[in-house]
């Protein structure tokens, strides 16, 4: 197998988040950063690979991988942005696994290709990215339906301890709340984008 660009891309994002999910000290930086690193490499191999960029024939490639791929691409974005309010160490990590298992994903099992025939209408270039935002939209609206049965999980267990005593143990259930929500808004733009 040769070492094609969206390849070698590919590659560095799964280094860049296996250094993301390696054991750290919590006040270190360098894991959100090695993250970042990923999110962009990640992005980058994700379009060119589904873009069919290097293909002989013109055309786009798709399939379960580079769904699963971009979903877990997008979550890590909303997860960047939210942690700014709420940092949350073990999800950074979790997400790290998640990315560099999806990313592997998408490399061995890159999809069917879709060439474009010659003459074709001119919205087909476009629907290799139709087909990808439809199905990360269903998948940030299926990730909101798990982070949402997980905190009903959370909240049932808060209810079932009594009274709070003093100490606080936890993340606050109204900013992962919050956090459930922003998947669903996401997720709707997203698919409102590809429809449009």
């Amino acid at each position: 197998m040769t070492l094609t660009l969206p390849w070698a891309l590919g590659l560095m994002a799964m280094l860049a988040y296996t250094a993301a999910a390696w054991p750290m000290v919590v006040k270190q930086r360098w894991p959100d950063l090695a993250l970042a690193v990923g999110w962009l490499a990640h992005g980058a191999a994700l379009w060119l690979d589904v873009a069919g960029y290097g293909a002989e024939i013109p055309g786009a490639r798709f399939g379960f991988a580079p769904a699963l791929s971009a979903t877990v691409w997008i979550v890590i974005a909303v997860h960047a942005i939210e942690s700014r309010l709420l940092p949350l160490p073990a999800v950074r990590l979790l997400l790290a696994v998640s990315a560099t298992l999806a990313v592997l994903l998408a490399a061995l099992y890159p999809g069917e290709s879709r060439p474009l025939a010659a003459g074709s209408a001119p919205g087909v270039a476009w629907l290799p990215l139709h087909w990808l935002m439809g199905v990360v939209s269903y998948g940030l609206f299926a990730v909101a339906v798990l982070h949402a049965w997980l905190l009903d999980g959370a909240e049932r267990r808060l209810r079932a301890a009594g009274p709070v005593t003093g100490q606080s143990s936890g993340v606050p259930l109204l900013q992962l709340e919050r956090l459930t929500f922003r998947f669903v808004e996401i997720g709707f733009i997203v698919l409102s984008t590809a429809l449009v």
